[in-house]
């Protein structure tokens, strides 16, 4: 069992190219990453009601959701 629980870790206050999230999936017991490219994608799927994401080629780190 690992020292520190991941809901026991200091929240961050940015994502940027080359950081991973981590991923728990509850239910099944999984945890896994997602890159800065692929969750900047996923969050433009039908999964979120429509939104397409696009980065902000103005201002880092910042995505804009269009229906």
């Amino acid at each position: 069992m690992p020292a520190k629980q991941i809901t026991d870790l200091a929240p961050a206050d940015s994502f940027d190219e080359g950081d991973l999230l981590l991923i728990r999936k509850t239910g099944l017991g999984v945890d896994r990453n997602i890159n800065y490219a692929n969750f900047i994608k996923s969050i433009g799927s039908s999964l979120v009601g429509g939104f397409v994401a696009q980065e902000d080629g103005e201002n880092e780190n910042t995505v804009i959701l269009n229906h």
